[in-house]
């Protein structure tokens, strides 16, 4: 069983494209990897700063949009190293 399988469901069909994955798709490939490293950085800095202040509520918010958007772009990334 993959991982994956485990926290999402690909039996249903798929939402609108969003903000994110439209801002995505303008991005050059070349350029995907630096955006990925961004958010991994982002995310870990945000929940860094909620361990030291757990009330700092909004930093956590912040890790798990950062989270978000790395494992959008890494699917983008993907899609697109696959097909090319």
């Amino acid at each position: 069983m993959k991982l994956r399988s485990l926290f999402i469901q690909d039996d249903g069909p798929r939402p609108p494209a969003g903000r994110a994955e439209t801002r995505l798709a303008r991005i050059p490939t070349y350029d995907l990897s630096a955006w990925a490293e961004q958010c991994l950085y982002a995310a870990g800095r945000n929940l860094s700063e909620f361990s030291k202040d757990p009330a700092r509520r909004e930093c956590l918010d912040e890790a798990v949009e950062a989270a978000d958007l790395l494992y959008k772009t890494l699917v983008e990334l993907r899609q697109r190293t696959q097909s090319g």
